[in-house]
This record gives C-alpha cells, structure tokens and sequence, in this order.
C-alpha cells in the first residue's frame, strides 16, 4: 500500500473491486469457475504488487502491460472460443449492463487519489477522463433501452460504443502517464497509484471486466434478433 495515503480511500477501493466481483458473478449467471478465476487473478497480482514487483522503477521493457495482460488474454480466449460464445447468449444483457455502474465509484476515486497526488489530473472527470459519463448513464440507458417486448438495439449499441472509447480514452491516458522509459503525459504528478495496492486491481481486474462487459453486449447485440422493431 502506498504510505500516506488515508485507510477510508484503500477500504473504498477494496469495496470497488468485490462490488466488480459480483456484478460480474451475477451477470455470470452465478458461474462459479468465472468468478474464481477473477479471484485469482486478485490474488496473484496483489501479491505481485505487495513484494513491490510493478513499483520498481527504470527497468526495460516496462512491467505495467503485465497488469492487464493476462486478464485480456483470458478475455480473448473466452471470447473467441466456441465455448466462451456459447456461454456469452445465455447472459442477461440488463446483468451485463449493469456492471457498468462501477465505474461510478471508480471515477470518484480516482479523483481523489488526484488531490492525493497519486495520478494526474487528466485521469479524472476534472481532466481528460469523462468515464463517469459511462456510469451515470447507465440506470437511464437501461431503463429507456429494455422494454417487455425486447430491447433498442441502435440506443444500446451506440451506447456501448461510445463508452468502450472513453473506457479506451482513460486506459491510454493511464499507460502513457506511469512512470517508465515510454511515459508521454503527466511528469510533474504520475500515474504511481495503480503499481500499489489495492488500486492495482483497477487496471488487473476492474478494467477488464468492464472491457467484457461491452464486448461481451455488442456481440449479443449483433448475433440476436430480440430487438423491437425499428429501432
């Protein structure tokens, strides 16, 4: 954990992160080896950032890709596989939905590790990082986009699109911002949060489980024919 820093913002982040955890085991349909695996993607990071294993600086190539990659390539493989689609049309589309809302308490964090001076100010809604639009329009989109007789493809697709670029937009802002030999952005205030714990699971949990979420939707949206007609 990073010294400093005050215990109600690392119990807020741990709470975050079991908050991802459900909405992803419930819009799992209770799947427990998902779950698991999420779990034990927590673990091992977590212990990787607790022996100080990303916080090590100057060292080429740069060990933050580490962070997301493992959780992606499970993505794609899930994703990709006859299995992993399978699995994916028997989700609730409103459950998958609904994971997005994380990124409410995500935003609010990240602002304060700003004024903690742990990230730049252009990873928050103060900045350049309008992820919270994503969160806040969630309820709405929801309850505009389902109806009894099926659900607004168009609204809904549109929505998921334009909120995978700004979950793109933050996850670039993020990379180029951590110290390391191809940081681009933010040298006065870094981004040093998310190489600590428990913030580490931000961008080794969270993210990729938000990514599912929307890639998870569009491919639902685009091989099912539920939606009402003429929209």
């Amino acid at each position: 954990m990073i010294p400093g820093l005050p215990i109600l913002l690392n119990m807020s982040f741990v709470a975050t992160t079991v908050l991802a955890l459900f909405l992803f085991h419930r819009a799992m349909n209770g799947l427990k080896y998902a779950s698991f695996l999420f779990i034990c993607i927590m673990f091992v990071q977590g212990l990787f950032a607790a022996v100080g294993f990303y916080s090590v600086k100057g060292v080429t190539p740069p060990r933050f890709p580490l962070l997301l990659m493992p959780s992606l390539v499970i993505l794609l493989i899930f994703l990709f596989s006859k299995k992993g689609k399978s699995i994916i049309k028997t989700l609730s589309l409103k459950n998958l939905m609904w994971i997005h809302i994380v990124r409410i308490p995500v935003e609010l964090l990240l602002h304060w590790l700003y004024l903690e001076k742990q990230i730049p100010r252009a990873m928050t809604y103060d900045g350049f990082n309008y992820d919270i639009f994503s969160g806040l329009t969630t309820p709405l989109i929801i309850v505009l986009g389902f109806t009894k007789s099926g659900y607004r493809k168009n609204m809904l697709v549109i929505w998921n699109i334009l909120c995978l670029v700004l979950l793109v937009n933050i996850v670039m802002m993020a990379i180029v911002s951590v110290e390391s030999p191809f940081q681009q952005l933010a040298f006065t205030q870094p981004n040093k949060a998310v190489l600590y714990l428990p913030f580490i699971w931000l961008p080794a949990c969270i993210v990729p489980v938000v990514l599912f979420a929307h890639l998870a939707t569009l491919y639902r949206l685009f091989t099912q024919k539920n939606s009402i007609a003429g929209n």
